[in-house]
């Protein structure tokens, strides 16, 4: 299977989405710090996932702004947290 394939694909996206979700929400019941940290973290996957899915066309763009969503929500909810 070429590298191009597998951007084209579906499945890796929605991976990214499930895995993203469950260690967002695990980070988040943990410590505030760790679950910011957790959101730069996958933040930085979806920018590289999002990058490479500009690559390839249209479809795999939106799949992949589809998976950013828990990291977009994680920033969201980081927000109205009360640091000081």
């Amino acid at each position: 299977m070429k590298l191009a394939d597998r951007f084209y694909r579906p499945w890796l996206y929605l991976a990214w989405l499930l895995v993203s979700t469950v260690l967002l929400a695990v980070a988040r019941y943990t410590d505030p710090y760790v679950f910011g940290f957790a959101a730069y973290g996958t933040a930085g996957v979806s920018i590289v996932l999002i990058s490479a899915a500009l690559l390839f066309g249209v479809r795999p763009f939106l799949w992949a702004v589809l998976a950013a969503v828990p990291t977009v929500l994680a920033f969201v909810l980081l927000s109205t947290y009360n640091w000081a």
